[in-house]
């Protein structure tokens, strides 16, 4: 969005904000999307073995379907949850950036751009991809948030 009205170096945080507001809305959106994908699986599977009335060694077997989807679903869980924590603690700094804006001078505040894009660059180097058809999907409403979200910024002040 536009921030052309802040100082430059105020510019370069919000910017870097609407950037992390913007990855986190799209991996909670997406980790529940695979969630809900992988219980329609699983479900799927355990309703099939009931419905075709299966010998208990068949069910077994076909339930045996399942584990691997269980193993994925955890190793997803753990990495989102590993990102999660990451944008968060980026989150967390934006915040405390932003809360003392008077106390910084402009070479302040770039050295803490600085350290804002390296955390964002190590954080895209470690996350779990999200498709680029579920950001097209996404990408209206998120893009109609910060529109909004970047004009109460300008509105300040």
């Amino acid at each position: 969005e536009d921030y052309s009205k802040k100082p430059h170096h105020m510019q370069v945080i919000y910017c870097q904000s609407e950037n992390v507001r913007w990855d986190y809305n799209l991996r909670k959106n997406y980790g529940v999307f695979c969630n809900i994908l992988l219980g329609i699986a699983i479900g799927a599977i355990v309703i099939s073995t009931i419905i075709l009335n299966l010998r208990v060694l068949d069910m077994i077997g076909m339930l045996a379907w399942c584990l691997p989807f269980i193993k994925y679903w955890r190793s997803f869980r753990k990495n989102m949850k590993a990102d999660d924590q990451r944008i968060r603690r980026i989150q967390e700094s934006i915040h405390s950036y932003l809360n003392m804006k008077e106390a910084l001078d402009e070479e302040g505040w770039l050295k803490r751009a600085v350290d804002l894009q390296e955390r964002l660059f190590e954080h895209r180097q470690k996350t779990t991809l999200v498709p680029n058809f579920f950001y097209k999907l996404m990408w209206k409403k998120q893009q109609q948030d910060e529109e909004a979200m970047a004009q109460n910024i300008n509105n300040e002040q």
